[in-house]
C-alpha cells in the first residue's frame, strides 16, 4: 500500500509571501532582503526566521503582526487606487460603471477570478497602465481641443483680415 504523504504546513509561508510582493523585489537578493528585515525587525538579535521563530517568538509574533498589517494596508491601497483609476478611465470613455463591472474589468485584466485575488505587484502595473492610458488619451483630446481652437482663432483672424495686435 502506498503511504499518503502530509504535506506539512509552513508557518513561515507568509513571510515568503510578504518578501516576494514587496516593490522591486529581486530573487537574486532574496535572502538578503529576508535577513535585512529580520535583523530591523529583531534589534539585530538574528538574521534566521527559524532561529527567531524558537528563540525570539515574541518578537516573531510582533514581526507578523506588523508585516502582515503593512501588507495589508498596501493592498487595500492599491486595490482604492485601482478601482479609482477605473472609474475615471471609463468615465473618460463615456460610460456610467458600476462596482461590480469596475472589479470585473480589473480581474479578467488581471487574469483572476475575483478582484480580490489580484496580488500587489499585479494591482500596481494596471494602476499605471490605466493611469497612463487615460492620461495618453487625455492629452490627445486636450491637444486636439487646443489644435482646433488655435484653428478657430486663425480662421476669425483671416476673416477680419489680419491680427489686432
Amino acid at each position: 500500500m502506498k503511504k499518503d504523504t502530509i504535506k506539512q504546513h509552513n508557518p513561515h509561508a507568509w513571510f515568503f509571501a510578504y518578501v516576494n510582493n514587496l516593490e522591486g523585489y529581486n530573487k537574486e537578493f532574496a535572502k538578503v532582503i529576508r535577513s535585512g528585515i529580520i535583523l530591523e525587525y529583531t534589534d539585530g538579535l538574528t538574521d534566521s526566521l527559524s532561529d527567531l521563530y524558537k528563540s525570539h517568538p515574541a518578537k516573531y509574533i510582533q514581526m507578523k503582526r506588523a508585516l502582515v498589517a503593512e501588507s495589508f494596508n498596501d493592498l487595500d491601497a492599491s486595490r482604492k487606487r485601482l478601482i479609482a483609476v477605473l472609474f475615471s478611465f471609463l468615465s473618460w470613455k463615456g460610460t456610467k460603471p458600476s462596482m461590480k463591472y469596475v472589479k470585473a474589468i480589473a480581474a479578467n485584466a488581471a487574469q483572476v477570478d475575483h478582484f480580490n485575488n489580484i496580488p500587489l505587484k499585479k494591482l500596481k502595473s494596471l494602476y499605471r497602465i490605466f493611469g497612463e492610458k487615460k492620461n495618453k488619451e487625455a492629452n490627445e483630446w486636450v491637444n486636439q481641443v487646443l489644435s482646433n481652437i488655435t484653428l478657430d482663432e486663425e480662421t476669425i483672424d483671416n476673416q477680419r483680415g489680419g491680427t489686432t495686435d
